[in-house]
């Protein structure tokens, strides 16, 4: 599941602060799912949550999904990066660019 949502994020042109915000789905969480590979610890209704704000099905979430290119992929997730650092160093919080990066 790791990459299906992030993909399915990604193609719908959304961030994860967007879709926790349309979900009401904390962004920790978002971004806890789409890093997890076991499905036994997930809340069904959150991703059902998240599925819906992003325009998709649970099973898109859930089974699998082709890939996106990396030439599309790639510089999504180092824009979406940069946006974090900036949004963190903003407001100070010099502990989220490092565990954005780091962690």
């Amino acid at each position: 599941m790791q990459n299906n949502l992030k993909a399915l994020r990604i193609r719908a042109g959304m961030t994860q602060k967007e879709v926790a915000e349309k979900s009401g789905v904390p962004q920790n969480r978002v971004s806890e799912y789409e890093r997890m590979d076991d499905l036994s610890r997930i809340y069904l209704g959150n991703i059902y949550s998240i599925a819906q704000a992003i325009g998709t099905t649970l099973d898109a979430v859930v089974y699998p999904l082709a890939e996106l290119p990396k030439d599309e992929i790639v510089p999504t997730i180092i824009m979406e990066q940069l946006a974090a650092d900036k949004e963190a160093a903003e407001d100070g919080d010099i502990d989220a660019i490092i565990n954005n990066r780091f962690i």
